[in-house]
């Protein structure tokens, strides 16, 4: 198999070679998954990913806005190490993102390292100088203690940002949602809510990518060297071809102010070929103009119950959270959301 050969730790009786993954191949891609399953899932009881034939639409189908590739370290016939990187392509082409995972009775062996080193001088040679890497560790253990940070940190990498991963239990306690909708409600009007599955009207299409590009000027991003992404029709449409493609079904609520301009959006994706079969709780925004009217806690009900009506089967929502985000959180804190990971994203300049 042809590839770059790797130093491995001295006793490693492995002999590694890292290749980019050929995702149309049935055999590389079967390995690669079950490689990126079992370092995803170990010691994460939150984790979720799309199923071995759903998760492939990312790899197989090109999108407009982001350029998907990987890589991956084979003994033999084994993948004992994986790495995704995206490259966006309508914005922020400075930078690209990295997951970068090592199967556990792979780790410690130099295997990560020889990886990453592959990956960096590949993105450089793209001309992205800035390389972003997520690290996720339990709500309760303390960060320079994970070998994660300390892995990042001796390789270069700062520490740039850190989300919250909470999670809640689906369907709410009896009578949750329709207190919640009361107490919304106090504050509502003259504002009213909307809701959709995909695709996104017709109408509606320009004032949304207005939303999910105010969405990113807006949101907490703290010191990632980032700008913020361009929305356009083409891409919502592509994203939802997207969606569709990996079976997810996306639940869409937006407020709608008195002039009848959009205040605000959330999203639900629902996938239940989802190896746990979690639900996503996309970016939540209400611009500044129209904040105070309780807004958030109205399209997310909204957006639960949507889904509720689809499939009201047992499952967890995940969302993420800033910690700067105050309302934000405390909207979730009143919905059941808990803390149970932390995850950092850690920068580079290549």
């Amino acid at each position: 198999m042809a590839g770059t050969g790797v130093r491995l730790a001295p006793g490693c009786r492995m002999s590694v070679r890292v290749r980019p993954l050929d995702a149309h191949d049935d055999a590389q891609w079967a390995a690669f998954y079950a490689a990126t399953q079992e370092s995803l899932f170990h010691q994460r009881p939150y984790a979720d990913m799309g199923s071995v034939k759903t998760h492939r639409v990312s790899f197989n189908r090109p999108a407009v806005d982001r350029r998907t590739t990987a890589w991956a370290a084979w003994d033999g016939d084994d993948v004992v190490a994986t790495a995704v990187v995206g490259r966006p392509l309508l914005d922020n082409l400075h930078l690209a993102t990295l997951d970068l995972m090592v199967r556990p009775d792979a780790r410690r062996q130099g295997i990560g390292s020889a990886v990453l080193a592959v990956v960096e001088s590949d993105v450089a040679a793209s001309g992205r100088r800035i390389l972003l890497a997520e690290l996720a560790r339990p709500i309760d253990a303390e960060s320079d203690a994970m070998p994660g940070p300390a892995f990042a940190a001796a390789r270069g990498y700062a520490r740039a940002h850190a989300e919250t991963h909470f999670v809640a239990e689906l369907p709410p306690p009896a009578g949750l949602l329709d207190e919640i909708d009361t107490y919304a409600a106090e504050r509502l009007p003259p504002y009213r809510v909307l809701s959709w599955l995909d695709p996104t009207p017709d109408e509606w299409l320009e004032p949304y990518c207005a939303l999910e590009q105010a969405f990113n000027e807006l949101a907490p991003t703290g010191d990632i060297e980032v700008e913020p992404e361009r929305w356009n029709p083409e891409r919502i449409r592509d994203g939802e071809e997207r969606r569709a493609a990996r079976h997810q079904v996306a639940f869409t609520t937006v407020a709608v102010a008195p002039d009848g301009t959009m205040a605000g959006n959330t999203q639900l994706m629902l996938n239940n070929q989802a190896v746990r079969g979690g639900a996503g709780q996309s970016g939540t925004l209400v611009l500044p103009d129209h904040r105070g009217h309780r807004l958030g806690l109205a399209m997310k009900v909204a957006n639960v119950r949507r889904l509720l009506e689809h499939d009201s089967s047992p499952r967890l929502v995940h969302t993420w959270n800033a910690g700067v985000n105050a309302p934000m959180l405390a909207v979730n804190a009143r919905l059941g959301f808990r803390a149970v990971e932390l995850e950092e994203e850690w920068q580079r300049t290549l």
